[in-house]
């Protein structure tokens, strides 16, 4: 479990928030769209009155102005665009103060203990596998875990069988902007893609 129930209770109480408010704030700081889209169809939706409120609080701003026609529905309220509304500093900060997403800040070193130091290139050379920045990998794949919290222990997985296997040809650079885990995932279950010459594929672009 990734979530400090703790910690959010704490947040809610420092912020004078109830808990509808913060997850919904939660997700409208992670720009997770698609839970939005679902939560806002299926359960009570990112109603007028909690944005206002949270507005009113200073967690929440809303950068449309609703000056269109367009911009309010036939009863004349607002239609809400996902879009345009931003947490502010306020929240974002209590969030990374008090680390409310327990054991994500180490998923990136997680994936680092155990991906190769080295991959053997289609030519025979080898080369480094620990491609990129620590700030640029660890963000993208930070942002992905925030987002599917269930993947990491599959990744992990798959990575383990990858070097076991000699399948990983890629510097973990291009394996998290690629999602190439997929992949590994693929091969681990059993139902890797296959070339006409019967090797495994794995992508179109190595290192």
């Amino acid at each position: 479990m990734l979530i400090n129930a703790k910690k959010i209770a704490k947040i809610c109480a420092e912020l004078r928030i109830d808990i509808e408010q913060f997850y919904v704030l939660y997700l409208i700081s992670t720009k997770d769209y698609n839970t939005m889209r679902y939560y806002v169809k299926n359960i009570n939706g990112f109603h007028e009155t909690l944005l206002d409120s949270l507005q009113k609080k200073g967690l929440l701003l809303d950068i449309n102005n609703y000056s269109k026609t367009s911009d309010l529905n036939k009863e004349g309220k607002k239609i809400i665009r996902l879009s345009t509304l931003f947490t502010t500093p306020t929240f974002d900060d209590a969030i990374a103060e008090d680390d409310v997403m327990q054991g994500v800040a180490d998923a990136y070193d997680e994936l680092l203990d155990v991906y190769p130091y080295e991959i053997l290139g289609s030519n025979g050379i080898k080369y480094p596998a620990r491609t990129g920045t620590t700030e640029k990998n660890s963000s993208l794949y930070i942002k992905h875990i925030l987002k599917y919290p269930e993947h990491h222990e599959a990744i992990i997985a798959s990575v383990i069988f990858g070097k076991e296997q000699n399948l990983i040809k890629w510097g973990i650079e291009k394996f998290i902007e690629n999602k190439y885990w997929g992949l590994l995932i693929e091969a681990m279950e059993g139902n890797s893609r296959q070339t006409d010459s019967g090797e495994p594929l794995y992508g179109n672009n190595e290192f």
